[in-house]
């Protein structure tokens, strides 16, 4: 006696039938059919997480059974379900665990039924997004696939420091080399102290540079020298006041036209707050005098100022003090 094959229905002849043309050609129309069942992509009714399938020839859930549906609407990665021809609502998960996929309307998928629960068939995998991938690749992750990256590239380029900070934005690929432009005056003894730039601790002191005209005749003051009031001379004098700094010495030139007066005082102190000036005066190639200019003289050099001797009155002086 004859029996039928649990999924398909196909007719078993038993051994001891006789050939059946009918049996083997309704056999091969059920074959060709369920072929094409199975090779057909089933359009999806419903909503995105309650999918409705009509498959024909499918009259239970059978373990391992596939079916290709094209989404009818975007699911928003929510808990969904399959239910095919009405035989209940089930899960469905990505390729692994409980985790329910995200599905895009219009776009094809495989499943497949587990016994339990149905699973999208993996197309890809990973979790990828957009801002990981450059803009000119696509990919595919366990997502959607065919993506577009959107990582911007950012070609060679070379920075000048200036006096603001400048940034490479983030979320770029640097496709070209980056070069931060640097110098070789960016040492200690270049940079005005006390100043830091980029790090380096300036060491170099301060210069500033004028003219003073020397005072008039008979408004000479005193500079006296030695240990006490005595000894001191009625000279012309300059005097220089806004300065920023201290001076530890002070080249005050003469260039006017007369021959027979020194053509430089320099003045230099290593003991400033003992308000001593040591004044080196320079005739005209015949060597120098030098003096110890003490407290009872009226020259001073001071944080803001100086006042020192010269060797002509109402004449113009040129000066330099360094810090």
């Amino acid at each position: 006696m004859s029996t039928l094959t649990s999924n398909f229905g196909l007719t078993k002849d038993a051994g001891t039938d006789y050939y059946n043309i009918e049996t083997v050609n309704d056999n091969l129309d059920i074959i060709d059919k369920a072929v094409n069942d199975s090779s057909s992509v089933i359009t999806a009714s419903g909503t995105g997480t309650a999918i409705i399938l009509t498959v024909p020839s499918t009259a239970s859930y059978a373990a391992g059974r596939k079916y290709d549906f094209i989404a009818f609407a975007d699911n928003g990665a929510d808990p969904t379900t399959i239910n095919i021809n009405s035989l209940g609502a089930k899960s469905l998960y990505k390729s692994s665990g409980t985790t329910a996929p995200t599905i895009r309307a219009g776009k094809a998928y495989t499943i497949y039924y587990s016994g339990t629960n149905f699973f999208l068939k993996a197309s890809a995998t990973g979790d990828a997004v957009a801002a990981d991938v450059l803009a000119d690749k696509v990919f595919s992750n366990d997502t959607d696939t065919d993506i577009a990256g959107t990582i911007q590239s950012k070609a060679a380029h070379t920075y000048t420091p200036g006096t603001s900070d400048q940034t490479i934005p983030a979320g770029q690929y640097l496709s070209g080399v980056q070069t931060i432009k640097g110098d070789a005056n960016l040492v200690a003894d270049k940079i005005l102290a006390p100043n830091v730039l980029f790090g380096v601790t300036g060491t170099a002191k301060r210069r500033v540079s004028g003219t003073a005209s020397s005072s008039a005749d008979g408004t000479g003051k005193v500079f006296c020298y030695g240990g006490s009031s005595s000894g001191g001379y009625a000279l012309p004098w300059i005097s220089v006041s806004g300065l920023a700094f201290k001076p530890s010495s002070i080249v005050i030139t003469y260039t006017g036209a007369l021959t027979n007066v020194p053509k430089f005082v320099m003045y230099a102190s290593d003991s400033i707050t003992l308000g001593k000036a040591s004044v080196l005066a320079g005739g005209y190639g015949i060597g120098f005098d030098t003096k110890d200019y003490n407290a009872y003289t009226e020259a001073y050099v001071n944080t803001s100022s100086f006042l020192l001797p010269v060797f002509t009155y109402s004449a113009t002086y040129s000066w330099v003090a360094y810090e």
